[in-house]
Order: C-alpha cells, then sequence, then structure tokens
C-alpha cells in the first residue's frame, strides 16, 4: 500500500503503474509509457508531480528526437565543454533569460535555428572565419567534432533514448518513486 489516497473514492489502495497512452504534443501524436498512480478499488489514474514532470519530460525528449533536435543533456555538455555560462549563452542565441536552463533539462524542446547554432558552436572550430564573425569572445580552441563528443546509442530504461557524453552515459527521465 503507498501513501496516496484515491482522489475519485479516497481508498488508499492506490499503486504505482506503467501505463501507455496517445498525447498530442505541438500538433504530433505520441504513445508514451508513463507512470501513474492507480486506485485498485475504482480504477481511477492520476499521475503525481514528480510523475507529471517526468511524463512532460518524455513527451518533450520524443519530440525531439522525432524534429531531430540534441536533447539537453548534449546541449548542457556543449555548453560546459565551452565555459560559457547560461547568461552567457543566451545572449549568444538571443533568447530570453533562463531558457537555457529548460533546454538543457528538457522542460521545453529548443527551435531549429537555436539547434543549429549549438550545433555550429560545437564545430565552430571548423568554421573560424565565421565563428569569429558571429562570435567574437568565441574561444575557438574549446570547440570540437561533434562526433568525438557524444555517440547515441539505446538505453535499457524504458526505451529511452540516451546518448554516451564524455564518457557518461545520460539520459533525462528517472523512474518516478
Amino acid at each position: 500500500m503507498s501513501t496516496y489516497t484515491c482522489d475519485g473514492c479516497g481508498s488508499p489502495n492506490v499503486t504505482s503503474q506503467i501505463l501507455t497512452e496517445e498525447f498530442n504534443y505541438r500538433g504530433e501524436l505520441y504513445i508514451i509509457d508513463f507512470h501513474a498512480m492507480v486506485c485498485q478499488d475504482c480504477g481511477e489514474d492520476y499521475t503525481t508531480q514528480e510523475q507529471s514532470k517526468l511524463l512532460a519530460n518524455k513527451l518533450v525528449l520524443e519530440y525531439k528526437n522525432a524534429n531531430n533536435l540534441l536533447p539537453g543533456c548534449i546541449l548542457l555538455e556543449i555548453r560546459n565543454y565551452l565555459k560559457l555560462s547560461q547568461p552567457v549563452m543566451e545572449n549568444m542565441l538571443g533568447i530570453g533569460k533562463n531558457t537555457i536552463i529548460r533546454y538543457e533539462k528538457d522542460i521545453i524542446p529548443q527551435s531549429k535555428p537555436v539547434d543549429i547554432l549549438y550545433r555550429f558552436l560545437a564545430r565552430a572550430h571548423e568554421y573560424p572565419v565565421l565563428a569569429k564573425e558571429l562570435y567574437p569572445d568565441l574561444d575557438l580552441s574549446k570547440s570540437l567534432k561533434m562526433e568525438e563528443m557524444f555517440t547515441p546509442i539505446e538505453l535499457e530504461y524504458e526505451n529511452t533514448p540516451g546518448y554516451y557524453i564524455s564518457g557518461i552515459t545520460s539520459h533525462s527521465s528517472k523512474e518516478a518513486a
């Protein structure tokens, strides 16, 4: 038994289960497996605040994957490798305050132009004239070839796409308690 009670009937006979549902996110349909609380007496299901956050992250990751956008863990790795703070990166990309953290935590997806700029910054050493013209303060010795930085891999956790990054296996989804 859990410490949760059913929102529908008030029963304490509630367990965490994995459900599968179809979600419409930004006009695209995704079938997602997610953790939810299910009442064993009335069948009502709902998500806790933490489960809702994880579900939202999964939807964003699915959207990024379907639209060939880099996941947040790669965006963070690029920014950290270039030794750029969040405010500096936001200024370089021309985006609003606290937007970078939302991209890096897969709370919201970045736009395709922002994704392209991240990819460019990671490979700026290959285009030094353009890089210095666009970003005069960028230290080109810090950029690297994308293929040296990460290699896509498939993780065993609920078919979540993951990445091998500089010796770290990373993905944004975490199992709900």
